[in-house]
């Protein structure tokens, strides 16, 4: 599992039609690994063996696949008697694609239960036929109606729609009701389902079908195929489902992935009826919602109210006993455990991967305890991210507490390190996934907020964590380590430690090749703009300082790091506030310059990105800093 190739291996089982073992050694360490008792896999693995077969080797077998005494002449014959399949003339016959069909076998479904409303609002888990036979009725799922409206009118002039939020905001509940939505308005939508190669003639037979609507549920999933879609561009429309800050922070990468002209549905605020519909699903499911807060005061989206549902006391009692025989299985802990911090780090990675992590075969091992297992979804081994990101932070806040999730977050750290570090191939899904993987699980905003926020006791579990993580010779390596470490630094107020952190992040980017210092250069800014007045060694050198902030400006017209630009430059205010009397007069007028510079820039945006990042708050905020220097002259 720890080769370079293992996840084209796992890709390739994952979508072949049949897999045979010809021959089969107990003794094979390696064979043993790649077997599973997930039905998916097995169903469909024969093993091609000798007669006789002795009943040991038949026992250690059962569950992994059926055994055929043909030998290898009979397996020789049987491939050279096989035919070639006939083209696909269906979608049925699909396999990287699912047709989103809502009058499926034409079966009439019966009005979704209390029980099954409640474990789909607390645990994510919900089946597509109850979406179907009530949308867009609030019957089981809040149908969103200004939105869905909002979808279809993008869609009107758009190639590809990007749904976008922030985790546990409804991204793919919303999408399966737009498929059904355009489903009923002629459209062919389909799901990209596989973690496989899509087979060439899958996409030749859906660059044939007129008006296609191609759905991918993340955009991690467009990238691993966009050479193999990139046929399909003429003759579909892409909708993805992507996290708002992925959006913000690739958007350059998005825009070379996916066909233009690119429409964009913000799915994080819920709209006033939504509130309305949410509190009238609760009650008429028989769920207390008295605690609640619906008025939409502080409480704008949806995962607001899902983790006060999920912390209220009647579910939180209900949600307990549902997993308790989980509670007291150290192997089935760890499993979840692992898939819920991933869940919550929005992490994609192959099956290999959550094995390294715990050392067994997921499925085999979550089937001692399977209907305590089901509760967090599908948890085969290749759908180990979970339904639902909040019922995962909720088992992991109550059952597994810091301590055990900051280990779990540096074991998943260093395997991606690893992986990352002997990737053969950096383009490679594998490479891929372990870069994003790491990034995502150093970043100390993430890992606070799962921790539990700013406490002294979170506090010390992130020092551990950082602190076991330098002590890995990658990690170390890393700038972007260095980085984190440094934010975590400022947050607890020791400057001098996160300039000192700071540096060596930039040490560690010369040391890496094509490695660009955009992230370094806005926290150094942000940095040397916060530090309180009277800080030992701060403002420091201003030529630095100046040089940042035209290195920041610059950044306001890349639209991968606007983001980041925008919202740290409002911090000059604050830094004339506390160091503008304590400039020289040529100083002061410097920065002014650069200050006045700034506002131009901002002002000559377009309308929609002033929109989409509160430009005219960043404005003022400059100009008020213009002010500031002014009245010290």
């Amino acid at each position: 599992m720890e080769s370079p190739w293992w996840d084209q291996f796992e890709r390739d089982v994952q979508g072949a039609e049949w897999v045979f073992f010809v021959g089969y050694n107990l003794n094979d360490f390696a064979v043993a690994k790649y077997l599973t008792k997930d039905p998916r896999i097995s169903q469909k693995t024969r093993f091609i063996l000798r007669d006789p077969v002795s009943d040991y080797l038949l026992d250690r077998l059962e569950g992994y696949g059926s055994v055929d005494t043909i030998s290898t002449g009979g397996f020789a014959e049987a491939c050279a008697n096989a035919k070639t399949r006939d083209p696909i003339s269906d979608f049925h016959q699909l396999n990287a694609f699912q047709l989103i069909d809502p009058y499926k076998d034409n079966k009439a479904v019966a009005r979704p239960t209390p029980v099954e409303i409640e474990t789909f609002l607390t645990r994510g888990n919900y089946n597509f036929q109850s979406l179907s036979s009530t949308y867009p009725r609030a019957e089981f799922a809040l149908p969103r109606g200004a939105k869905i409206k909002e979808a279809v009118e993008a869609l009107s002039v758009s190639k590809t729609l990007l749904l976008h939020s922030r985790t546990a905001n409804g991204k793919s509940i919303f999408a399966d009701m737009l498929s059904l939505e355009l489903s009923a308005a002629g459209k062919s939508c389909v799901r990209y389902t596989s973690h496989s190669d899509i087979p060439p003639s899958e996409i030749e037979f859906l660059s044939q079908v007129n008006d296609l609507v191609v759905f991918f549920r993340t955009y991690d999933d467009v990238v691993a195929v966009s050479d193999e879609v990139a046929q399909l561009r003429e003759n579909a429309t892409f909708i993805v489902e992507i996290n708002t800050g992925t959006d913000q922070v690739r958007r350059s990468e998005v825009h070379s992935f996916l066909p233009s002209p690119i429409g964009r549905l913000d799915l994080n605020p819920l709209e006033r009826q939504d509130r309305h519909d949410f509190g009238e699903l609760l009650s008429r499911s028989g769920i207390p919602s008295d605690e609640l807060e619906l008025s939409g005061t502080g409480r704008t989206e949806l995962r607001d109210h899902l983790v006060d549902l999920l912390n209220s006391p009647y579910i939180k009692e209900r949600l307990n006993n549902a997993i308790k025989p989980l509670l007291d299985d150290k192997e089935a802990m760890k499993i979840i455990a692992t898939a819920c911090v991933m869940r919550a780090f929005s992490i994609h990675v192959g099956t290999d991967f959550i094995r390294a992590i715990t050392g067994g075969d997921p499925y085999d091992i979550l089937l001692k305890n399977e209907v305590a297992a089901l509760e967090f979804g599908a948890l085969s081994p290749d759908a180990l991210a979970l339904h639902s990101a909040v019922f995962g932070e909720f088992f992991l806040k109550e059952h597994v507490g810091a301590r055990g999730m900051v280990s779990v977050i540096c074991r998943l750290a260093i395997e991606a390190a690893k992986r990352k570090k002997n990737g053969a191939n950096l383009s490679s899904q594998r490479s891929r996934e372990a870069r994003k993987a790491l990034g995502t699980l150093l970043q100390y905003g993430r890992v606070s907020s799962l921790l539990g926020g700013a406490t002294p006791e979170t506090q010390k579990f992130i020092t551990d964590l950082y602190e076991t993580l330098r002590d890995n010779i990658i990690i170390n390596d890393e700038p972007l380590f260095w980085l984190q470490y440094s934010i975590f630094m400022q947050d607890l107020g020791n400057y001098g430690m996160a300039r000192k952190h700071l540096e060596t992040a930039y040490l560690r980017a010369e040391a890496t090749e094509g490695f660009r210092t955009y992230q370094l250069d806005t926290n150094y800014l942000k940095l040397i703009l916060q530090a309180p007045a009277g800080e030992d060694d701060f403002p420091g050198d201003t030529e630095v300082l100046f040089d940042l902030i035209d290195k920041v400006h610059d950044m306001l017209s890349a639209p991968d790091h606007r983001i980041h630009a925008i919202r740290v430059l409002e911090d000059i205010r604050v830094f004339c506030a506390n160091n503008g009397a304590d400039l020289t007069v040529g100083e002061r007028q410097r920065l002014s310059i650069q200050c006045l510079g700034i506002v131009r820039t901002l002002e000559a945006l377009d309308i929609g990105i002033k929109t989409e990042f509160e430009t005219d708050r960043s404005k003022a905020a400059v100009e008020e800093a213009v002010a500031m220097l002014a009245a010290v002259a």
